[in-house]
């Protein structure tokens, strides 16, 4: 029987890379039958989890993590970005308990963008592969407004400083929110945050409702059955994790869990 994961949580550690650093919660790890520690399938890409075992191998002999009392909680669904690279790094999953046997799953995709400049929007967002990308560059930029941009039309676009953006992907565009802050300096010479946002709630899920998710939240993840079948999450927010960009990018993941 695998064992739970006490100790110093979350546990930090440099990707295969050398670019990022990943942070795991000690529910994504456990102590395997050989009281070896492991980590759950879904929470780092096959680069990085050599890296991460040889520093989790230190941070047992160290004392820094040790089996729990308890069991290793059990998988209850795999995630998966839809989409490979960066992009999913950005997605969260927010469980939230509706009932004695059901849940509100919550699923947010969240691309921000700091201090960008007006003039540089299009190669920004064109390089980010996020939910926005340029449609129309105006002759004249026009003043950048703060607030919640509104969409226009179907599907929709939204009109920063005269540049008019559109979705990438423009399934389920109703459910894409737009919003500008911190805004300095005028049209071509305008800084300011982008915050642009996916969210979907599927409220009242119980164990027969979990096999559907798959097409609700196909957008932006791709959910799955652990080995066995799926479980009723228990409550708490995860985020996926793992996503690079290289040659053939790798898409995040994360596994949520079944309560005690």
């Amino acid at each position: 029987m695998s064992q739970s994961v006490s100790g110093f949580g979350p546990v930090a550690f440099l990707s295969a890379d050398g670019a990022r650093m990943i942070s795991l919660p000690l529910a994504s790890l456990y102590f395997d039958a050989a009281g070896d520690i492991q980590v759950h399938d879904g929470w780092v890409s096959t680069a990085d989890k050599p890296v991460l075992l040889a520093w989790l191998k230190r941070l047992v002999q160290r004392q820094m993590l040790a089996p729990g009392k308890k069991p290793a909680p059990e998988p209850a669904m795999k995630l998966t970005a839809a989409k490979g690279g960066l992009q999913g790094n950005r997605t969260s999953v927010v469980v939230a308990a509706a009932g004695a046997d059901t849940v509100d799953i919550t699923v947010t995709m969240t691309d921000v963008y700091e201090a960008i400049q007006l003039a540089d929007l299009d190669t920004v967002l064109d390089a980010s592969g996020g939910l926005l990308r340029v449609q129309d560059i105006p002759a004249a930029a026009g003043d950048v407004q703060p607030g919640d941009v509104p969409a226009n039309g179907d599907p929709p676009t939204w009109s920063v400083g005269d540049y008019v953006l559109k979705l990438r992907r423009s399934t389920q565009a109703n459910l894409v929110t737009v919003t500008l802050g911190n805004v300095s300096g005028l049209q071509e010479d305008a800084i300011f945050t982008l915050v642009a946002e996916w969210k979907k709630t599927v409220s009242g899920v119980d164990l027969a409702g979990m096999a559907g998710l798959a097409a609700e939240f196909n957008y932006a993840v791709k959910i799955t059955a652990p080995d066995g079948d799926y479980k009723l999450p228990r409550p708490g927010t995860v985020n996926l994790s793992g996503g690079r960009a290289p040659t053939e990018p790798l898409p995040a993941g994360a596994t949520l869990f079944a309560g005690d």
